[in-house]
């Protein structure tokens, strides 16, 4: 939801994101991000509106990339794994602010990506092996990841 409540963005696993006017459930914009040209298009697993931008919004698919996009989908800036294999993402959210992206990589590492200067910020392992999912806490600095060995993680951001 936008802090206004007047626009819901949502994602979906055929790779399209939807932006839409939460008064009127008209669809805004329907696009796909950018991505490698491949068989299939990888699917979009989080998507959040960017805190303090109102135009702006996080798209983290499958793929070994995140994206800021406008909210039609053309890219601002990219941020990326740097792995060819073993780095796409599972699960990426957003801190309190807007000013980390936190994405939980399938090789169960952590990366942190400060989204003004445009770098990775920390990158740890966090699981030894099948990282599910992460969320952030939404007043303290404080991420929980969790995996397949039945384990939640709380991790300092």
């Amino acid at each position: 939801w936008a802090a206004d409540g007047a626009r819901l963005v949502a994602c979906s696993s055929d790779g399209t994101v939807r932006v839409w006017d939460a008064r009127t459930s008209v669809c805004l914009f329907d696009f796909c991000p950018p991505h490698e040209v491949t068989a299939d298009r990888p699917g979009v697993v989080s998507v959040a509106l960017l805190p303090g931008h109102a135009d702006r919004l996080v798209v983290c698919c499958r793929t070994n990339t995140l994206h800021v996009l406008t909210l039609s989908g053309k890219p601002v800036r990219t941020f990326s794994t740097g792995k060819d294999e073993g780095g796409d993402f599972v699960a990426m959210s957003l801190s309190a602010q807007g000013g980390y992206a936190h994405c939980l990589a399938e090789d169960s590492s952590l990366y942190t990506f400060d989204l003004q200067e445009g770098q990775l910020d920390h990158l740890m392992k966090v699981h030894e092996s099948g990282a599910l999912g992460l969320c952030v806490h939404p007043h303290r600095n404080l991420v929980a990841t969790w995996s397949t060995d039945h384990s939640l993680r709380l991790w300092r951001a």
